[in-house]
């Protein structure tokens, strides 16, 4: 399996062989998952199971490994995250246990999903992690000026396009500021039987309402599934989302998935040059050597 570091399955608790599954080639991160199957004692099978992530473009998203480990082992140790089996932030990989039975498989209907969601989101918003708040201008002017890097001209406009939005983020600093995950996708919710969520890499203390937004926006609900939604949360929540109020926060979300997705596409656009003059480099030398 190309890339797979395989250096790391030597600190799991399991020996022996395992079978590698890329289920994942993201710009942001590559997933793996490991099997390692044999027989126990009785001769009967057993299976150990983890996911493999190795973090890459750490500095251009703005992602500080040590808040992400510390937020990682929170949520593990309040039963709400997957457990972290191996560490090496030195070469960006960690390995998490095995999630299964996602959300979208084990609930049929689909407004007792949203509710799931939604419990899921009010819950997480009651977590307290000890971390330093970071707000969300700052964030994204972390991604301009990695923007600036490949694309300066764009990186202009996006500083612009943030400037025009200041009585919006202003209402991001306001209170609350409460724990979210910021990344709520259905895909990333399990059953296990405990509800557990998974990608924290985005988490932290922010407005409620941008978590919300968000979700709404990943999960791409429509109007009734809007207001099952915000109905769920706002009866698990100490904090009421208005419906009239949800616009706002969406053009915010906006703004932030822009800006992401032209650092995301710059950053693409760089590696695949780079390759490609790696691969025209060795074909001269192969030329000229024979």
């Amino acid at each position: 399996m190309q890339g797979f570091p395989w250096w790391s399955l030597e600190h799991l608790p399991v020996s022996g062989s395992w079978k590698v599954e890329d289920v994942g080639a993201h710009l942001s991160n590559r997933t793996w998952l490991i099997t390692n199957k044999k027989n126990g004692e009785q001769g009967a099978a057993t299976k150990a199971q983890y996911l493999v992530k190795q973090f890459r473009h750490g500095q251009e998203f703005g992602r500080d490994s040590q808040r992400m480990l510390a937020i990682d082992n929170y949520v593990a140790e309040q039963g709400m995250g997957p457990r972290i089996a191996f560490v090496n932030e030195e070469k960006g990989v960690v390995i998490y246990e095995h999630l299964t039975n996602p959300l979208q498989l084990s609930i049929d209907d689909n407004e007792e999903r949203i509710q799931q969601m939604a419990q899921t989101i009010a819950r997480i918003h009651q977590l307290s992690p000890a971390l330093e708040k970071v707000t969300l201008r700052s964030k994204l002017e972390r991604y301009c000026n990695a923007l600036a890097t490949y694309k300066p001209n764009d990186a202009a406009r996006m500083r612009e396009d943030i400037e025009s939005y200041q009585a919006l983020f202003a209402k991001c600093e306001e209170e609350p500021q409460l724990f979210c995950h910021n990344d709520m996708s259905m895909d990333h919710v399990f059953v296990t039987p405990e509800i557990k969520v998974i990608d924290w890499e985005y988490a932290g203390y922010n407005h409620p309402a941008m978590d919300i937004a968000m979700a709404v926006v990943m999960n791409d609900f429509h109007d009734d599934e809007i207001d099952c939604f915000l109905n769920e949360y706002n009866s698990h929540s100490s904090y009421k989302l208005n419906r009239d109020d949800l616009p706002d926060w969406l053009r915010i979300v906006a703004l932030v998935n822009r800006i992401w997705f032209k650092v995301q596409e710059a950053i693409t656009a760089a590696a695949t040059a780079a390759e490609e003059a790696d691969e025209s480099e060795e074909v001269e030398e192969k030329v000229m050597n024979s």
